[in-house]
């Protein structure tokens, strides 16, 4: 009984520590600017849970693999900075920087896999943690629009400004920085339960509230994280005995799709890109929206780097000295002082790029094929749908490393893959 006793409390802490730990993605808007920088809230939040978390599972978190992992991209950034040195120059901060860097990632890897340790090591209790918590947040983005389009408040407005004003309704952000940081935060829930709809017509109340928080974020990086989750679960997901859901799901499909191109905030992004991709030359003359052109900006920046350097990145985080020293070929906006991504790239696979080099696309492919394994098996194939429409998104427009829950979706990956490994042992130890 006394054992009883005292589990339940524990079970308890437990799920608040899990709680607390997805919630950390969903605040960024919360922060202070010291002369050091900007100090996110939620890195005090994580450092405070990560110590119970080391005390209920006696363990730092701290894997072979992720010794591995820290030991290589120090290698790297190392080798990086030593051949990029003519082109940049600044060795030792460089690598003083790039080491820094790394080991605030690897906190959060570390981090994370705790929280995932605290649920058994089991990936489904790991995600519908988060689903749970995403969940919240996303009824907290509907009150946000909702207190907006009645009496023209912006409920947050006090905690952060990240929402964006459209005057009749909101971009609305939750307590993210802004509604982009919110999205992504969301589209893994969210491409999890479009994933559900398209494969099983079915969807819960809490899995409707997020798919409509994350439209109303409006969002272009959540909606083509919600693209891609309907196009892999209609690929992949539709056996020819379900062939009738499409009857169902392609009309709803086709009619959000076209609401959506109705929106002017979209035909704005739309056009801009088209205009992008048919131009030969990067010019702002056309008016053209800031998102689409600091996005091509810095993937052209990403591309004459490694030209540059025989396919060689500047080193891990260093992505802020190259912006720095090709900025200068581009045209700036007469309304602004600088142009964004000088720290993320505003996209992983650009900053990826110029950062570690062409070996970076060997990084990318391999988490590619470990989601594609574990959809081709059907263990956590909603789940792995899910995060690979997470990645897609990363890797086109969103190059932060910290916020988030960008370590999630990778780690997560990373787990299913592993759990995929140890099902199959089990499974040929079983035949023989």
């Amino acid at each position: 009984m006394r054992a009883i006793k005292f589990a339940a409390p524990r079970l308890r802490y437990k799920s608040i520590l899990l709680w607390i730990s997805f919630a950390t993605a969903f605040i960024s808007g919360l922060y202070v600017e010291t002369p050091v920088g900007i100090l996110f809230f939620a890195y005090f939040v994580m450092a405070a849970t990560y110590v119970p978390m080391v005390i209920f599972n006696r363990s730092f978190g701290v894997t072979k693999d992720f010794v591995f992992l820290f030991v290589l991209l120090l290698l790297v950034s190392l080798i990086s900075v030593l051949l990029t040195y003519e082109s940049y120059g600044m060795f030792v901060e460089r690598v003083i920087s790039a080491s820094a860097k790394i080991v605030l990632l690897m906190f959060f890897v570390v981090y994370y896999y705790s929280a995932y340790r605290l649920t058994g090591k089991s990936v489904g209790a790991f995600f519908e943690k988060y689903l749970q918590v995403a969940a919240f947040f996303s009824w907290l983005g509907i009150a946000q629009q909702l207190f907006f389009v009645v009496a023209q408040v912006d409920i947050f407005f006090p905690f952060t400004e990240g929402a964006k004003d459209y005057g009749v309704y909101l971009g609305v952000a939750g307590l993210s920085v802004e509604p982009a940081f919110y999205a992504c935060a969301l589209v893994p829930a969210a491409a999890y339960h479009m994933s559900s709809f398209v494969r099983h017509f079915k969807v819960s109340l809490s899995g409707a509230a997020v798919i409509v928080a994350l439209i109303f974020s409006t969002s272009s990086l959540g909606y083509l994280g919600l693209f891609a989750a309907v196009v892999i679960s209609f690929l992949t997901g539709l056996s020819p005995k379900k062939l009738w859901i499409l009857s169902f799901t392609i009309p709803f499909a086709l009619f959000g799709a076209y609401k959506l191109s109705e929106t002017e905030f979209f035909q704005l992004r739309w056009n801009d890109t088209v205009s992008m991709l048919a131009n030969t030359q990067l010019t702002v003359d056309d008016g053209i929206n800031i998102s689409t052109y600091s996005a091509v900006v810095n993937a052209s920046i990403a591309q004459r780097s490694i030209e540059d350097n025989f396919g060689v990145g500047a080193g891990f985080g260093m992505y802020s000295v190259v912006f720095d020293k090709y900025i200068d070929n581009y045209e700036m906006p007469t309304y602004r002082d600088e142009l964004p991504g000088r720290g993320s790239a505003t996209s992983m696979l650009s900053r990826l790029t110029a950062e570690l080099g062409v070996g970076a696309w060997l990084f990318i492919c391999l988490f590619f094929y470990w989601s594609w394994r574990v959809i081709r098996s059907e263990n956590y194939a909603a789940i792995s749908i899910a995060c690979l429409s997470s990645l897609i998104i990363i890797l086109l427009r969103m190059g932060e490393y910290y916020a988030n829950g960008i370590v999630f979706v990778f780690l997560l990956i990373y787990l299913m893959h592993k759990e995929l490994r140890i099902l199959r042992r089990i499974e040929r130890n079983s035949l023989t």
